[in-house]
């Protein structure tokens, strides 16, 4: 009988206002999109889960968003769900964003620690497990002896700690701060769970969000095929709820691309359907926008017959209180999103990777690849970085550098913050990178199974780093091996390589490491390190995520004209670039 994947989707904006439309977030988006049943008969069982500080009332909002009430029972009803549904020869698979993010990760090693472990209990795990066992209270293999795994955690920004984390916010109110003990300290993988999948905030900036990523530190761990990746924007902008969803699109899209290479099941009109709702917005935002330069227009027009008349009195005889008294209807400065001629052709509607970044008060910059191990107990930051993070860049970062895309809240340049004069763009040809999805998979439609399949099939092992690869003939080789890549994703059929030649050495080389092949166009995008030697990372690049199936239909719906992905490439003046400098 097929495995049938018992999926609980979590989800958690921070704070909704009270008698406010909620947008939905990137679970809700992805839970209304997966299909109940799979082509090949799967049923998807979905439990949607939505987190604390999401009621109505101002006090579920303020005691739930933040303070973190409620979060032990949200993990305690996400756990009996899974107990109750679970059969053997099921998938467990969480999804989460935000404090869902953390109610997902406090379930991930189903079998081993049921509930979120506080700092002091990081030891116990393994010890009240055996106990559960004993007392016949808990399951750890199935009727096959077959260790129980979760099939796949799938989170947007884990944040390393709960709710508003701010004790003075608290405080103010005399309450204590209950999200002390509930943090992110130990972010090693279980070898219990199969895929762990997570996007990442670049332009998140406050303090207290610092991002909880997953490390494979032990042996064990590296079982576990991790993809992390970061996309341009804030927490919100990454997991969805803001009223432009430009940037939220990427990182569904993708997150679906990810699920989906592991036989989760969607609608395929649901990457249509968010591009329309996204253009609709673009689309109110610019007949908002001609309303109120008419309003301006007309009481500017109004105020300047006034004076000519010699009314001044009426008006204040002076300019402050000219301003002053039009100052409720002076819209918000009107920034140019994109070079010239990207806005030009596609204004109101913002091409793919250009959705506006929302910037919260803080101080604080995020730096991916450089992320340091925290004391399991104390929480204190130590001098070791994280290992086997696995952390890539999303193409629309550097596409929103190429074509000048605006920095938060529209204002100024987009100059990624976080990447700064410590990564400089590059494009390699001799290396040879492992990718979990194959350029090959054109769509998850039955067709393209096979191909899927296949890549599950090889281990599905995420890259080491980047291995160098010399062919004697490389160009030759690279050029014939690609045609062949090409010509079979255009027929929809398995790879067929001659024996014997450097190309088939590739093959060989993926086979016998256990990942996917992934054949490069000659050049592929790295951001190499160049920032500081004094406390410069083990890994020294992060490479360029490729683009799923997914990805590339929401690219074609929404590139605009000219096509951006393609602007951007042609420009080709990226190249060698520090991200951040002229």
């Amino acid at each position: 009988m097929a495995a049938r994947p018992s999926i609980l989707v979590t989800k958690k904006r921070l704070i909704n206002p009270v008698g406010k439309k909620v947008v939905p977030s990137n679970v809700t988006r992805l839970s209304r999109s997966l299909r109940r049943n799979c082509t090949d008969g799967t049923l998807q069982i979905i439990k949607y889960h939505s987190g604390v500080g999401t009621g109505g009332s101002f006090t579920d909002i303020f005691s739930g968003g933040a303070v973190g009430l409620g979060i032990s029972e949200d993990i305690r009803s996400a756990y009996s769900f899974i107990c109750a549904n679970y059969a053997d020869g099921d998938e467990i698979i969480l999804l989460g964003f935000s404090r869902g993010a953390f109610t997902a990760r406090s379930e991930d090693p189903f079998p081993d620690a049921p509930f979120a472990e506080t700092p002091k209990g990081v030891t116990a795990a393994e010890e009240y497990r055996k106990l559960l066992a004993e007392k016949g209270l808990t399951r750890i293999h199935d009727d096959d002896r077959k260790i129980i795994k979760v099939r796949a955690v799938a989170v947007w920004d884990t944040v390393g700690s709960l709710g508003i984390p701010s004790v003075s916010l608290s405080a103010q109110f005399g309450l204590p701060n209950h999200t002390k003990e509930l943090r992110f300290y130990d972010t090693n993988l279980s070898n219990r769970i199969e895929y762990a999948f997570q996007a990442l905030a670049l332009d998140e900036h406050r303090p207290p969000f610092p991002p909880a990523l997953w490390e494979r530190a032990t042996v064990e761990a590296r079982e576990t095929d991790l993809r992390q990746v970061w996309f341009p924007g804030n927490h919100g902008n990454c997991g969805g709820g803001w009223d432009d969803a430009g940037i939220a699109n990427l990182s569904l899209a993708w997150m679906m691309d990810q699920l989906a290479s592991i036989g989760v099941g969607f609608d395929e009109e649901t990457i249509m359907r968010i591009f329309s709702e996204t253009k609709k917005h673009y689309l109110e935002l610019a007949e908002q926008d001609e309303k109120l330069q008419a309003e301006l227009a007309a009481t500017k027009e109004k105020t300047l017959d006034e004076i000519a008349a010699g009314n001044d009195d009426e008006v204040g005889g002076c300019c402050s209180s000219i301003l002053a008294r039009f100052s409720s209807v002076l819209p918000v400065k009107i920034n140019r999103w994109a070079m010239q001629p990207i806005y030009r052709n596609n204004n109101p509607i913002r091409p793919w990777g250009l959705g506006q970044i929302q910037g919260l008060q803080g101080l604080g910059t995020r730096s991916p690849g450089t992320y340091k191990r925290l004391d399991p107990v104390t929480g204190s930051e130590t001098n070791l970085f994280l290992e086997g993070t696995n952390e890539r860049i999303h193409s629309s970062v550097r596409i929103r550098l190429a074509v000048e895309g605006l920095g938060l809240n529209d204002r100024g340049i987009w100059k990624a913050p976080a990447l700064k004069g410590a990564w400089r763009l590059r494009t390699v040809s001799t290396m040879a990178f492992h990718d979990p999805i194959p350029s090959t998979i054109e769509t998850w439609e039955p067709t393209g199974q096979a191909q899927a399949s296949t890549a599950e099939n090889t281990g599905g092992l995420v890259e080491k780093a980047a291995e160098t690869i010399v062919a004697k003939d490389s160009d030759t080789t690279a050029s014939e091996a690609q045609t062949m890549v090409d010509l079979a994703a255009e027929q929809q059929r398995p790879l067929n390589i001659p024996k014997g030649s450097e190309a088939q050495t590739l093959v060989d080389v993926a086979a016998a490491q256990q990942h996917p092949l992934n054949i490069p166009k000659g050049r592929r995008w790295v951001y190499e390190y160049c920032g500081s030697k004094k406390d410069a990372p083990p890994i020294k690049l992060m490479v360029e995520e490729p683009l799923g199936p997914f990805e590339r239909q929401l690219l074609r719906l929404s590139g605009g004209i000219p096509n951006v992905y393609e602007f951007a490439e042609a420009r080709n003046k990226m190249d060698g670039k520090i991200v951040g400098k002229k």
